[in-house]
C-alpha cells in the first residue's frame, strides 16, 4: 500500500503489511499489481519511532481507526494534567497557602530590590490647571446666586421674559473682571516688560480671553513672547506654523532666563517652568493673587483678534456666551480637560446662531435668544452630524457640502472649478469625520466639528468629543428654562428666580478671588 511520508511503520502493521520496516537505510521492495510502483522512497534515518521507552503508543491489528484513536487518547492524556484531591492535606504537594507565602515573599524580594535602584528618570512638575469658573454644586449645599445683587429690584413685577434677560445682564456684570482686575492687569504687563527687558527680543503681549474680552476673575494672564527670527517664510496658507526643535531650544532658552529673574522678585511667587511641547513660565503675582503665563511664539493668533471684533457688531453674543459657559462647567461639560468643547469653540458656536438669525431677532430680549438657542442646539440638529461654521455663518452637513459641490460645478460648466477655500474647508472636515467612522473611531466620528473662520481647514472642536452629553445638556435646559418661564408667568415665584431654577453651580472660588484682587 502506498502512504505519504506521514504514514509510518504502526499504521502499515495495524493494516496488516508485515513487510514494511524502519530501517536506518530502508529500501522498498517491488510491490503488487494492487499498488503499483512509485520508483524508491526515501526515507530519513534522523526520523524517530513513534513506540519509545518513555511513551507508548498501542496498535490494533488491522484497524487503522482504532489505532488512531487509541493514539490520539495517549496525546489527550499527555496534554491534560491530572489533579489528585487528598483527603490529608498535608500529604503530596504543598497547599495553596504555602505556595501563596512562597510566592509573596519572592515578591516581596524583587519589589525591595526595585526600590533600592534609584529612578533615572526625572520627573517633571505637574503643568497648572486652569480653574473653572464655577463647579457643580454638591448635595446639601446652599444655592448661590450671585448675580441677582446685580439685577433690577423691580423685577419681581415684570414677565418672565423679561426676567430672564434682567438675569442674564446681572450674570455677565458679575462674571466680568472688574475695573480694578484690569488696572492690575495693565500693571502686571508694563511691570514684567520692564523686568525682562535684557532677556525677551520683544516685551511681553496679552493675549487669549483677557485679550479677546472673553475672561472673568479667575482667567489667566496669558502672555506671549514674539520671537521674530524663528518665523518661517514661503509657509503655506492652510497649514499652522509647525515649531521645529530650534525653536523649542530657543523657547525654553528665554523662559529659563525669565524664571531665574522673576523667582527673585517678591512681587511674585510660585514662578515654576513647565517644559511641555512649547515651554511656558507659570507664576502668580503676589499683590492680586493672579495667576500669569509667558510663553513664546513666531506669530499672532488670528481667531483672537476674529472674536474681539466681532463683539461690537453683535452685543448679545457676551452675555450669551457667559451664561452658556457657566451652564456647561455646573454639568463638567466645558473644556479639553473635560474631553468637551473649549471657550473659543463655544464662542463660535454662539455666532453662528447669531448671525443666521433674521435681522428682528437682535430686537429680542436675551431670554427669548438664549431659548431659541439651546432649541436649535438641542432639539432641532444632530451635532454629531452637523458641522458649524461662523464665517460664513451656516450649518453644514455631508448632504449640504455635496449640494453646495454640485450647483459649483453646473453653473461653471467645467469638472473642477475653483471651490472657495470655506467649502473645501467644509469638505475636508465632513471627510475627516466619515473616515474616522469607517476606521471604528467613534469619538472622533461623532465631535462637534467647528471651522476655524481664520482658517478654513482647522477644526476647533477636534477635541469635543461629548457631543452627545452636549447635545442632551442643551434640551434639558431648554425644558427647564421653557417651564420655569411658565411657572412664573402663572404666579408662582417663591424662588424668585428663574436662572436659578436650571443653573445650579458653586461660585464660592470666584466670589474669593473677586474679594481678593485689590488696587496695586
Amino acid at each position: 500500500m502506498r502512504f505519504r511520508r506521514q504514514t509510518n511503520l504502526l499504521q502499515c502493521l495495524a493494516l496488516g503489511e508485515p513487510r514494511w520496516t524502519l530501517l536506518d537505510r530502508p529500501s522498498f521492495s517491488t510491490t503488487t499489481a494492487t499498488t503499483p510502483p512509485s520508483g524508491p522512497r526515501r526515507c530519513y534515518s534522523s526520523l524517530k519511532p513513534l513506540t519509545t521507552r518513555s511513551t507508548r503508543y498501542p496498535v490494533i491489528k488491522n484497524s487503522l481507526k482504532k489505532t488512531l484513536e487509541a493514539q490520539r487518547a495517549v496525546n489527550r492524556e499527555s496534554v491534560f494534567w491530572k489533579f489528585y484531591v487528598r483527603d490529608d492535606k498535608d500529604e503530596g504537594k504543598p497547599s495553596d497557602k504555602q505556595i501563596g507565602n512562597v510566592s509573596e515573599k519572592r515578591v516581596a524580594k524583587r519589589s525591595k530590590k526595585r526600590k533600592s535602584k534609584p529612578s533615572r528618570t526625572k520627573t517633571k512638575p505637574d503643568a497648572p490647571i486652569r480653574l473653572p469658573w464655577v463647579v457643580p454644586l454638591k448635595d446639601g449645599h446652599p444655592q448661590q446666586r450671585p448675580w441677582l445683587d446685580l439685577t433690577q429690584p423691580s423685577r419681581q413685577e415684570g414677565d418672565a421674559k423679561s426676567v430672564l434677560s434682567d438675569e442674564l445682564l446681572g450674570l455677565m456684570t458679575f462674571l466680568r473682571p472688574s475695573s480694578t482686575e484690569q488696572d492690575a492687569v495693565d500693571y502686571i504687563i508694563d511691570d514684567l516688560s520692564v523686568k525682562l527687558q535684557d532677556i525677551v527680543p520683544n516685551p511681553p503681549e496679552l493675549i487669549g480671553s483677557r485679550h479677546a474680552e472673553l475672561a472673568t476673575t479667575i482667567s489667566t494672564v496669558d502672555l506671549m513672547i514674539l520671537v521674530d527670527g524663528d518665523r518661517i517664510h514661503n509657509l503655506p496658507k492652510n497649514k499652522p506654523p509647525p515649531i521645529t526643535p530650534q525653536m523649542k531650544y530657543n523657547y525654553r532658552k528665554i523662559i529659563s532666563q525669565a524664571g531665574d529673574v522673576l523667582k527673585k522678585d517678591i512681587g511674585y511667587r510660585d514662578c515654576q517652568v513647565i517644559p511641555d511641547k512649547s515651554a511656558s513660565l507659570f507664576l502668580y503675582h503676589r499683590a492680586s493673587g493672579l495667576p500669569v503665563r509667558l510663553f513664546c511664539r513666531s506669530y499672532a493668533p488670528k481667531l483672537e483678534e476674529f472674536i474681539r471684533d466681532s463683539l461690537p457688531e453683535l452685543p448679545s453674543l457676551m452675555p450669551l456666551y457667559m451664561v452658556m459657559r457657566v451652564l456647561l462647567e455646573s454639568k463638567s461639560l466645558f473644556g479639553w480637560d473635560s474631553r468637551s468643547i473649549s471657550a473659543n469653540g463655544l464662542f463660535l458656536l454662539v455666532m453662528s446662531f447669531v448671525r443666521q438669525q433674521p435681522e428682528d431677532f437682535a430686537s429680542k430680549g436675551l431670554g427669548e435668544q438664549l431659548l431659541a438657542l439651546l432649541h436649535t442646539y438641542g432639539k432641532e440638529i444632530d451635532l454629531t452630524r452637523t458641522g458649524i461654521s461662523a464665517s460664513p455663518a451656516e450649518f453644514f452637513t455631508r448632504a449640504s457640502v455635496r449640494e453646495h459641490i454640485r450647483s459649483l460645478i453646473s453653473k461653471s460648466g467645467t469638472p473642477n472649478p475653483q471651490f472657495p477655500d470655506y467649502l473645501r474647508g467644509q469638505r475636508a472636515l465632513i471627510a475627516y469625520k466619515i473616515h474616522s467612522k469607517h476606521k471604528g473611531n467613534k469619538g472622533l466620528a461623532n465631535h462637534l466639528a467647528i471651522q476655524d473662520p481664520t482658517n478654513y481647514l482647522v477644526d476647533v472642536g477636534q477635541r469635543s468629543f461629548r457631543t452627545p452629553e452636549l447635545q442632551m445638556a442643551f434640551s434639558g435646559w431648554y425644558d427647564d428654562l421653557k417651564l420655569a418661564m411658565e411657572r412664573w408667568d402663572e404666579g408662582d415665584r417663591d424662588e424668585e428666580t428663574i436662572l436659578g431654577q436650571v443653573l445650579r453651580a458653586d461660585f464660592g472660588e470666584l466670589v474669593r478671588r473677586k474679594k481678593r484682587v485689590v488696587t496695586v
